[in-house]
């Protein structure tokens, strides 16, 4: 028992909280089931690619620019259950004709059921390395970080490390791209412009330790991203506070699988997908 004990409790990077849609009957959770409901709506695009811009527009953009239409089994006839692949090369679920220097790579990322929360679906890059695929943060909610992350702030990339103290307790080390580090205390942190940070009336909380940021500013906020420590379950957060609508970005690592949740955003190039429930299901 004593050596068990000391073994600490993790809730590990797949065993997180299920932030599915809605409770669902046990026997309802196989691929066709999961494959029903998901879908994935196109949000936002470069204007170079929309309907109005002539000859140069993407067809892809075009269809899915109009209301109500979304990537899902509802919709498309004959769209097979998960997984679904995305790129420009004609042999993926769904091909995507654009081309621009943040492109889409011929076979860029893949849309799956995961193998631990057989309810809920995960994207994995498939690393092209001239191309990218983003989480957007979401604005002042929880993301948990995980060691190797790598964080996109504007100018700025930060590689978040996980260091194990203890079996109860993980340090967060904050690498920037000029080599330098800062490290997190576990009361938490935000990073920002500025060597101070202002509590402004109706803003969120966030501690007073702040990584400060003295050049390549633009676009920063003082407050631009805030680091927190869950001692209950030992783990590190990112909450996004930074006012742009891409302030902060997390890259997606080839072949490492994100949970996804409805409302949750995707940066695939000059694309933004947004996850959604198909209304017919």
């Amino acid at each position: 028992v004593a050596k068990k004990a000391a073994q600490g409790y993790e809730l590990g990077d797949d065993e997180e909280p299920d932030y599915s849609w809605d409770e669902e009957p046990e026997a309802k959770h196989g691929i066709a089931y999961l494959t029903d409901w998901f879908a994935l709506r196109l949000a936002d695009w470069l204007p170079e690619f929309g309907p109005e811009s002539g000859g140069s527009a993407s067809t892809f953009i075009k269809f899915f620019a109009q209301d109500g239409r979304r990537i899902s089994r509802g919709f498309l006839q004959g769209l097979p259950a998960l997984p679904w692949s995305f790129g420009s090369n004609e042999r993926n679920t769904i091909i995507m004709d654009v081309a621009h220097r943040e492109g889409i790579a011929p076979f860029h990322c893949v849309f799956a059921q995961s193998r631990v929360q057989p309810k809920r679906v995960v994207v994995m890059a498939l690393g092209d390395p001239t191309s990218a695929t983003h989480i957007v943060c979401p604005k002042y909610q929880p993301l948990q970080v995980r060691n190797g992350d790598r964080l996109v702030c504007h100018q700025w990339t930060f590689e978040l490390r996980l260091e194990r103290r203890d079996s109860h307790l993980e340090d967060l080390l904050i690498c920037t791209d000029e080599g330098t580090a800062f490290r997190v205390p576990h009361e938490g942190c935000h990073l920002g412009a500025g060597s101070r940070s202002r509590h402004l009336e109706h803003q969120p909380y966030f501690p007073p330790t702040k990584f400060a940021l003295d050049r390549r500013l633009k676009g920063m906020a003082a407050v631009h991203v805030v680091f927190q420590f869950q001692s209950s379950t030992n783990r590190w957060l990112l909450i996004d506070h930074s006012p742009g609508t891409f302030g902060a970005l997390l890259a997606l690592r080839p072949g490492v699988a994100y949970p996804l949740s409805r409302g949750m955003r995707l940066k695939l190039g000059p694309l933004v997908l947004e996850v959604e429930r198909d209304a017919d299901e």
